[in-house]
């Protein structure tokens, strides 16, 4: 959005801070060597294609704020907030000295990068809480679930990219998985995985297929933008119903 004296603002702040801090999180841990995002789908190219493409617009949609892609908007906040929780979810941490849960080991990071790592996890899930707080209208809230509904499907994604990026450095060493380190622990996120279902009352898969994680991801992704432009769509319909009268 442009102001009248030329500048630029954004009518959707939180949502684009949160988009910023998506790329954050995901060019942090690619440049760490633990691989990007969706990579064992996907592959590497078309993974960086996809954020590469998806980031832009929604930081675009979000700095023009306009109302048919209010529940598209809030369904990505959702998912981002799902994003960072399920790190939470997955990995072992402990309390600071301010009482606040901290990563002891993540993704296969370094201790060394894990400050940081964890600066960013708190950076992108209080924007995404943030941008659903002030700046997704209250109609659309319950597209937040939508988002959030898809924190079982990143646990799977995220289980499944750090036992195949740790294959990956021993059989394919490459600049993008050299940052695993050499005693991953993959138990760890096996045992909370267990924990965490045996609270729910659920018993946990020990094994989901790539192309489901696919298919899933690629479904939500659609459904989001559907609905999105659902009320577009009807709009649309009605006024050439309305309009079809004055024609006979």
């Amino acid at each position: 959005m442009v102001r009248g004296d030329g500048s630029r603002t954004f009518r959707r702040p939180w949502t684009a801070i949160t988009a910023l801090l998506t790329a954050a999180h995901h060019g942090f841990e690619l440049s760490s060597g633990i691989g990007l995002v969706l990579q064992p789908e996907l592959g590497l190219g078309v993974a960086s294609a996809l954020w590469g493409t998806q980031i832009p617009v929604w930081i675009s949609l979000a700095a023009r704020g306009e109302k048919r892609s209010d529940r598209l908007l809030a369904a990505w906040s959702g998912a981002a907030l799902a994003g960072a929780i399920v790190h939470f979810v997955i990995w072992p941490w402990r309390r600071n000295r301010l009482g606040i849960p901290v990563l002891t080991e993540a993704e296969g990071l370094s201790p060394a990068s894990l400050p940081a790592y964890n600066a960013i996890l708190y950076a992108w899930g209080t924007a995404a809480m943030l941008s659903i707080a002030l700046e997704v209208p209250r109609k659309d809230r319950r597209w937040v679930v939508v988002g959030l509904a898809s924190l079982p499907l990143l646990q799977r994604s995220a289980r499944h990219h750090f036992a195949w990026v740790t294959q990956q450095a021993v059989t394919n060493p490459a600049w993008w998985n050299r940052g695993v380190t050499d005693n991953p622990r993959p138990s760890v996120a096996t045992t909370n995985r267990h924990s965490f279902a045996a609270n729910l009352g659920v018993v946990p898969v020990s094994h989901v297929p790539p192309w489901l994680l696919v298919f899933l991801a690629i479904g939500v992704v659609a459904s989001a933008n559907l609905l999105a432009v659902a009320p577009a769509i009807g709009t649309a319909r009605r006024g050439t119903a309305a309009e079809l009268p004055r024609t006979l």
